[in-house]
């Protein structure tokens, strides 16, 4: 008899068993054993939300330890192990995170999703070997997962095969069911795609199809300044200088977004304009140190002083 037809063999046994314990002693017996699994399931609710409201908050040390209470008394809770493993992903634990991961496939190893959650930890890791690995066994399960085609188009995008990744992101948009997060970020690779392709009215093309999908006050500020980028590609700094406006005219606008604005009223030729949005940085940030020297230096300088400070590259933290 096989290991598994033995186990099942026991487990028939055992409900027989338990039947008959019914039948004889009556539900009496089983009181104990039912309050205690319904107060151990309890238990397991009540970390699992308290965890799920501090990673929500931020509090991510907090809400861990409550995964790993939910975790531990219960490992064969496959939800416990991934609300685990995401935490100790963002707090940057990718061993850890991607421990628990491999324990919740273990459990669910049909799960394609899971796959792929393992192969992104793997590749904020960078271990590409490893992700490639998870992402083919992701698609062997799930062929149209546009998360997975997401995830194989980074691949190819961080080792140069940038018409390869290219395909991958268009395949990951073509199989995705709604609009979220994953589609956002897909759509911003694919613009700094573009840009190093020397593509950059493609790229244009692209982040704006991403910001028609939000009303004008709640566009994403990446994208933004994506598309201010762009246009400045396209030698046009009026047009950035207008996007640029809209991504430093809200209460939590980045220190990027006033140095870009800057940067592209100077280039524009609007040096009082730049002050100005120099003055409204420094309320913002008083104790940024560069901002101070900025002001010093726009007093004797004509152009492009913040451009000198250099601006990050488009989604260049996504692709390692």
């Amino acid at each position: 008899m096989s290991s598994i037809s033995l186990t099942r063999y026991i487990a028939s046994v055992s409900l027989a068993c338990l039947a008959l314990l019914i039948t004889c002693s009556g539900c009496q017996t089983l009181h104990p054993f039912r309050n205690s699994v319904q107060q151990n399931a309890a238990a397991l609710r009540e970390w699992t939300h308290s965890g799920l409201d501090a990673m929500q908050n931020g509090k991510l040390s907090q809400a861990r330890a409550f995964f790993n209470r939910a975790a531990s008394q219960s490992p064969q809770d496959v939800v416990a192990r991934v609300n685990l493993a995401r935490a100790d992903a963002r707090l940057g634990n990718l061993n850890e995170a991607t421990e628990h991961l491999r324990s919740a496939i273990e459990l669910e190893p049909d799960d394609d999703e899971l796959h792929v959650e393992l192969g992104e930890f793997y590749f904020e890791a960078a271990q590409r070997t490893k992700s490639a690995e998870s992402v083919d066994r992701a698609l062997s399960l799930n062929p149209r997962s546009a998360r997975a085609w997401g995830l194989k188009g980074k691949l190819s995008h961080a080792s140069g095969n940038f018409q390869q990744a290219l395909s991958e992101y268009q395949r990951s948009l073509s199989y995705s069911s709604s609009h979220g997060r994953n589609d956002d970020q897909i759509q911003m690779l694919m613009v700094q795609l573009y840009q190093q392709l020397g593509k950059p009215t493609r790229a244009l093309s692209t982040v704006e199809q991403l910001l028609s999908r939000y009303p004008r006050d709640r566009q994403p500020e990446p994208a933004l300044l994506a598309k201010a980028t762009t246009l400045m590609t396209l030698d046009q700094p009026g047009p950035a200088t207008d996007v640029l406006a809209i991504a430093c005219n809200r209460p939590d606008a980045s220190l990027e977004s006033f140095l870009r604005l800057g940067e592209a009223q100077l280039i524009n030729g609007q040096r009082t304009q730049a002050k100005q949005t120099l003055a409204l940085a420094r309320q913002q940030y008083p104790d940024e140190p560069v901002l101070v020297q900025l002001a010093q230096e726009l007093g004797i300088q004509n152009r492009t002083v913040i451009a000198a400070r250099g601006s990050s590259e488009i989604g260049q933290s996504i692709v390692r």
